[in-house]
């Protein structure tokens, strides 16, 4: 349950690795805060995890000097969501607002951070995009994820625009089929190469 995580302060959130080779499962970092997206970087040497509870997000070195230490990689303006990489090394941050109404205020909704955690560019909503949950860059165009939005929502040459996805009738209820195309390419990439994921209990 996120909002009693989120309510409670939970930091009993975990960075973990699993080899899908040997089946070991290992404990990276603990106590976190609502650990919520997980992203690796270009050269995988390092992995960043957002504690969506303390509006950060962490970095833990996987190789080279500094490999099995981690330090805060970018304090971020709201709560992030889902951590992804585009194709020149940087990171698009969704920042979930929590709501699932529209609003007059408008919030920052994405923030794309360089390789040492410096904000680049930040995205704003405009009050109509809620609970933001992820964003990703393809070929210049940003595509939004969303946890209650009907339509996805998404950026390109600096002006807004939608795409729909298709629905399924449940009863009376309408209800969206999750984007998960995304995470299935990524996963199936290196199918020997071992899984990072963060996790709440």
């Amino acid at each position: 349950d996120h909002l009693r995580i989120a309510a409670n302060g939970d930091s009993t959130g975990r960075l973990m690795t699993y080899d899908p080779v040997s089946r070991k499962v290992t404990v990276l970092l603990k106590g976190l805060s609502f650990a919520n997206g997980v992203a690796l970087s270009k050269d995988r040497d390092y992995v960043l995890v957002a504690e969506t509870s303390r509006q950060l997000i962490q970095r833990y070195w996987l190789k080279g000097l500094q490999a099995t230490t981690h330090e805060v990689f970018a304090q971020v303006p709201g709560s992030p969501d889902n951590i992804k990489i585009n194709d020149r090394g940087q990171f698009w941050v969704a920042l979930n607002n929590g709501r699932s109404f529209p609003s007059f205020i408008d919030d920052i909704v994405a923030v794309r951070l360089d390789e040492h955690g410096r904000i680049l560019e930040r995205r704003h909503g405009n009050g109509f995009m809620q609970s933001i949950s992820e964003v990703k860059e393809i070929r210049g165009t940003l595509f939004v994820g969303s946890v209650v939005c009907l339509r996805i929502p998404y950026f390109k040459s600096c002006s807004m625009q939608y795409a729909h996805r298709k629905s399924y009738s449940s009863g009376v209820m309408k209800r969206e089929i999750p984007l998960v195309k995304f995470a299935i390419r990524l996963i199936s990439q290196d199918t020997l190469t071992p899984s990072i994921v963060a996790i709440s209990s």
